[in-house]
């Protein structure tokens, strides 16, 4: 008697189990949002226009999840959705998968070993990001918003992958926008992008935190990088092995730091970025510098940067070798950096050399045109006699232009959209007040708290105009 309780509880116990999530049946079968509300059980369930999520998902290897409508999606705490197979995201406008209960965040959306997945007009709305491993794919036009730390580190976590993220949002995630591991080779295509206020948990790393690299580098291409909590940096490359990585024409401002390249054997280019005002904890013992390298061997070349308001312009530790430019022989590097307004203490720090060896920084702009000034503006082997010397002369004798700041749009965002029941606006209005214009003429003013959340779940469904005293942008609802 007690042998078949004990079988009976145990065949209710697998039956509760099957029924706790929803797995596809790996039957090389197309899926919808429709079909997983008609196949999943109740895993997966519609009210009006929202679906919820109510246990895991999982679509197994050979099988498809294509999403081409316009939805949201509400997922319940703890619950997350794998993909083995592939994952197919492109609506007309976007699909937002969010929590279902503001502040109780899902576990995420993880994308494994999917080559042919690609991700388009995707918003990630207070879970735990998204996991890509061994996933060559695109992620383009994506947002990620409040994501927490509670399985990744990153919003967009990398686990030997490589994909292209384009034209992509991430705002007032818990931890870095985009990472990976040290000793993990990934390498992102980073373009277009913007990485605003993240790190919020206010941990010590960078928005981008990147290690290992494959042999096709990291790029990361005109994309915008604003800090606001103190402890988080810019980027960060921390490999333990090898990097190969260009950063070019980004904007990098009002982190604890720009850009840190430590560890490893790191080979780069960083080119044409405005780096300025990375000073935001205030500390020169901690952090402040526009670039630091620190390691061995480092050998990255540095030029037409634009580096300006950091604690420090470049800082050079240990045995690193940036190439800050030389004209002989080795022409790789042409200088052309401008250094501005760079120090603390009340002294000028464009370049700091504290390292044994020489290290090349000709042709560069550093605010003074004559050598006694210049010479005041560097720290090296006159400064400290187990200093290296910096090789900065030829300097530039008249002040280069300052290129233009990357092309930027200055326009107000709102995720997730379509919204149903808040919205999130940045920047966030100095006056807290937005307004909010039907497109039959109706007004509707309303307060945003200081994350920038207004509740939107009375207003009517429909096309709204979304005004501050700043900017315009149109926001849809849809219930």
């Amino acid at each position: 008697m007690k042998t078949f309780i004990s079988l009976l509880v145990l065949f209710l116990f697998i039956q509760t189990s099957a029924k706790a999530q929803f797995i596809s049946p790996n039957s090389s079968k197309n899926w919808n949002l429709d079909s997983l509300v008609a196949n999943s059980g109740g895993v997966v369930t519609k009210t009006g226009n929202i679906y919820r999520i109510s246990q895991n998902v999982t679509i197994e290897t050979s099988d498809t999840l294509k999403c081409f409508q316009n939805a949201v999606v509400e997922v319940d705490s703890g619950r997350d959705i794998r993909i083995f197979g592939t994952l197919l995201i492109n609506p007309p406008d976007s699909l937002v998968i969010k929590a279902r209960v503001s502040g109780k965040n899902f576990r995420g959306l993880e994308i494994n070993n999917s080559p042919l997945s690609s991700l388009r007009k995707l918003q990630i709305y207070e879970g735990g990001g998204l996991r890509l491993l061994n996933a060559n794919i695109l992620v383009d036009s994506c947002r990620f918003l409040f994501n927490n730390t509670a399985v990744n580190s990153n919003a967009l976590n990398l686990f030997q992958s490589s994909p292209t993220i384009r034209d992509c949002y991430f705002f007032r995630n818990a931890g870095s926008a985009i990472g990976g591991g040290a000793n993990i080779q990934n390498g992102p295509k980073i373009i277009r992008c913007k990485m605003i206020e993240n790190v919020s948990g206010n941990t010590n790393r960078p928005q981008i935190n990147l290690g290992a690299s494959t042999t096709d580098s990291i790029l990361i291409i005109d994309t915008e990088i604003t800090g606001l909590y103190t402890m988080a940096g810019g980027i960060g490359i921390f490999p333990i092995g090898s990097s190969f990585f260009r950063i070019e024409n980004c904007q990098i401002k009002n982190n604890r730091y720009g850009i840190v390249c430590q560890n490893g054997t790191n080979r780069g280019v960083i080119k044409n970025n405005l780096i300025e005002n990375n000073n935001i904890q205030n500390n020169p013992n901690l952090g402040g510098s526009g670039i630091n390298f620190n390691g061995s061997p480092i050998s990255v070349i540095v030029q037409g940067n634009t580096i300006r308001g950091n604690l420090w312009g470049i800082t050079i530790q240990n045995l690193a070798k940036p190439n800050i430019g030389r004209l002989s022989p080795d022409t790789s590097n042409i200088g052309l950096n401008i250094f501005s307004n760079n120090g603390n203490g009340g002294q000028t720090y464009h370049i700091y050399n504290n390292t044994p060896d020489t290290i090349f920084a000709q042709n560069n702009d550093f605010g003074v045109y004559d050598s006694l000034n210049v010479e005041a503006t560097l720290f090296h082997k006159p400064d400290l006699a187990s200093l290296g010397v910096l090789i900065y002369a030829p300097w530039r004798t008249q002040p280069l232009s300052t290129p233009l700041d990357p092309l930027i749009p200055n326009l107000i965002q709102v995720y997730p959209n379509p919204a149903s029941t808040e919205i999130v606006i940045w920047p966030t209005p100095p006056n807290r007040l937005i307004n909010l214009l039907s497109m039959d003429g109706r007004v509707w003013l309303l307060r945003v708290d200081e994350l920038g959340k207004a509740e939107i779940h009375e207003l009517p469904e429909g096309l709204y105009l979304v005004k501050t005293l700043e900017s315009t942008s149109k926001l849809m609802i849809r219930r």
